[in-house]
């Protein structure tokens, strides 16, 4: 399971991990955050590599993003 998430984009785990620890804020404020977050990692280079890893029928490597 571990080499599964290893294999993740690391800066998508890393935030998910940061929203899962997060128990501070209220649903609509964590739903929001989520929100915000998911609409910057669109524009992040781990998207672009997943893209283009899917278009060309193969794994993402996130090693060199």
């Amino acid at each position: 399971m571990a080499a599964g998430i290893a294999a993740r984009a690391p800066a998508a785990v890393r935030q998910t991990k940061a929203l899962l620890k997060s128990v501070k804020n209220s649903v609509p404020e964590r739903m929001a955050e989520e929100g915000a977050i998911f609409s910057a990692q669109l524009k992040s280079p781990e998207v672009k590599e997943a893209i283009a890893a899917f278009y060309e029928k193969r794994k993402p490597d996130f090693s060199t993003v």
